[in-house]
């Protein structure tokens, strides 16, 4: 893991330990200011799977970058050895007839919305937005600004982790 994605993971822990060390010394202090019902709460239930569909959108980005620039990793990592179906540099050819880009086609859709169908870049890829989409088309709308930060922070460190367990981590 670089620096930079290091320094910000150890930034963003270290944060939370801080903030939750220097504000909670108890479970009477937790329950006090309202953590423990928070966590309780009907909007924690509501937001889980949709933090859950987020991690998973990150990890298959992260698994789309495996495959695009740490290709030999991904294959030594997971055993798959399919190269038709997982490495990039020849699976792109996929979605065409014959793997001939001037042939068309392979299928109705296998250049665009089904392209995800094709080979193992583009269904990560596509797995990827359908979280996104998905998770945003089930996310209740946030009435407050500060109930939109909070959500887009979440997310963002949701989809951030997942991202990060796939391509620094599980990937190597």
């Amino acid at each position: 893991m670089n620096k930079m994605k290091k320094s910000y993971l150890i930034f963003v822990l270290i944060g939370l330990t801080l903030k939750s060390q220097a504000q909670v010394d108890s479970i009477v202090e937790l329950e006090k200011t309202g953590v423990l019902t928070w966590l309780k709460s009907e909007s924690v239930k509501k937001e889980a799977p949709i933090c859950a569909m987020l991690f998973l959108a990150g990890a298959a980005d992260g698994l789309s970058q495996d495959l695009l620039f740490h290709y030999n990793e991904f294959e030594r990592t997971t055993g798959f050895e399919n190269h038709q179906y997982w490495d990039p540099d020849i699976s792109w050819r996929n979605k065409y007839k014959n793997g001939d880009p001037n042939a068309g086609a392979k299928f109705f859709g296998s250049t665009t919305f089904l392209v995800g169908l094709t080979d193992g870049y583009h269904a990560s890829r596509s797995f990827r937005d359908i979280m996104i989409i998905t998770s945003l088309a089930t996310s209740d709308k946030g009435v407050t600004k500060k109930e939109i930060a909070t959500k887009m922070a979440i997310y963002t460190i949701c989809y951030g982790s997942g991202f990060t367990l796939v391509y620094d981590y599980l990937i190597k």
